[in-house]
């Protein structure tokens, strides 16, 4: 017999989690929050896909 482990959580729960671990490598909390967004944008669209070509800064340049 083949059991698969689910897990729930809550949308403040990931939203929580995406925040602290980008906030590890960005220190400025509205591109930390900017960055959120995005992301949880790019897991809601019908392809899952986020286009950071869109967005004034590189994701490379926020890290350093």
């Amino acid at each position: 017999m083949n059991r698969q482990l689910t897990s729930e959580t809550t949308l403040g729960d990931l939203i929580y989690a995406l925040t602290e671990d980008v906030r590890r490598d960005i220190y400025d909390e509205k591109q930390v929050y900017e960055i959120v967004a995005d992301l949880l944008t790019g897991m809601t669209t019908p392809h899952g896909k986020i286009n950071y070509s869109d967005s004034p800064m590189e994701l490379s340049r926020l890290a350093s």
